[in-house]
């Protein structure tokens, strides 16, 4: 397992935001259904990121 600290613009981690918020418009209907949670999650805002 290999652990790799750092930020909002990691690739590996872009990848796993795009999917998660495929899989959540999925389960709630669209993402209109959660925009007005999307303000809250913007990776911009991420500064400390752990992918493994």
């Amino acid at each position: 397992m290999r652990f790799i600290y750092t930020d909002g613009n990691d690739p590996d981690f872009i990848e796993l935001c795009r999917g998660l918020d495929s899989f959540l418009n999925e389960i709630a209907g669209g993402e209109e259904n959660r925009a007005k949670y999307v303000l809250y999650n913007l990776r911009e805002d991420i500064h400390d990121v752990i992918v493994v």
